[in-house]
């Protein structure tokens, strides 16, 4: 009898980028409960460095512990779950720090033979399958919205002004059309996922994203690359990277 087995290899990096006097990145890798963090902490507010990093700390206890506790493992349980864990950062994340701070968030979690993705703010993640790249997550800002609405095009939005202003946040959590979403998705071999803040995104466009996804196999490499070619063109923020690859085999027993 074959049982199909599923493995990940995964490589995160930071980096202050070129004009930044601080690096208000975070990110966070626990290949225990493969639960995968980025946080970008909003430079025009208060504490932003400290408030990514409570916020992949936090995060990371809360769902561990919530993990633990659940009797059953599926979609509803899984969800609520995170669901909760990002409410829950968000009210640490005021009474810590005060009302003027926040951060972005990217969440990715494996259990079994699903992987849950969620996120706050724009930072992304994608996924990267057969040579393509396709975006999981979408930016809760401005002009997103302007793209939901036709008003821009994607290409336009990357440079415009409303890029940078925020509909949702952690810390300033907002009861707006940009909510809580939860995308789950089913392992398959050779999937390979990027979650990364606007650093990386605001400097390299999705086509040399996948350029670069596509010629290098190494998940470790493949971060390095993105992030120095983030850097020569300008790096302007923090830039933060993770990459988790996927791989699906056949375990006769």
């Amino acid at each position: 009898m074959n049982i199909l087995k599923v493995d990940y290899t995964s490589s995160g990096l930071t980096d202050i980028g070129q004009h930044r006097e601080e690096n208000q990145d975070a990110f966070l890798i626990d290949d225990e409960i493969n639960l995968y963090l980025v946080a970008d902490g909003l430079g025009g507010l208060d504490y932003g460095r400290e408030a990514s990093e409570y916020a992949v700390k936090h995060l990371s206890l809360f769902i561990k512990a919530g993990l633990e506790d659940l009797t059953e493992k599926d979609e509803k349980s899984i969800s609520e779950l995170l669901e909760s864990a990002i409410y829950d950062t968000d009210e640490g994340v005021r009474r810590r720090l005060g009302d003027n701070s926040a951060t972005t968030i990217v969440v990715v979690l494996i259990q079994e033979d699903k992987i849950y993705i969620t996120h706050v703010g724009d930072s992304r993640a994608y996924l990267f399958m057969e040579g393509k790249l396709h975006g999981i997550t979408e930016d809760h800002n401005i002009a997103n919205q302007y793209v939901r609405k036709g008003l821009l095009t994607k290409e336009e939005a990357r440079s415009h002004p409303t890029q940078s202003m925020l509909t949702n946040s952690v810390g300033i959590m907002n009861e707006t059309e940009d909510g809580i979403t939860i995308t789950i998705l089913k392992p398959e071999n050779n999937m390979r996922i990027l979650m990364c803040s606007d650093g990386l995104t605001g400097m390299l466009s999705e086509l040399e994203i996948e350029n670069f996804l596509t010629i290098e196999p190494s998940a470790e490499i493949a971060v390095k690359k993105l992030i120095n070619e983030a850097n020569y063109s300008g790096g302007l923020d923090n830039i933060t990277a993770v990459v988790i690859d996927v791989m699906v085999s056949e375990d006769g027993c």
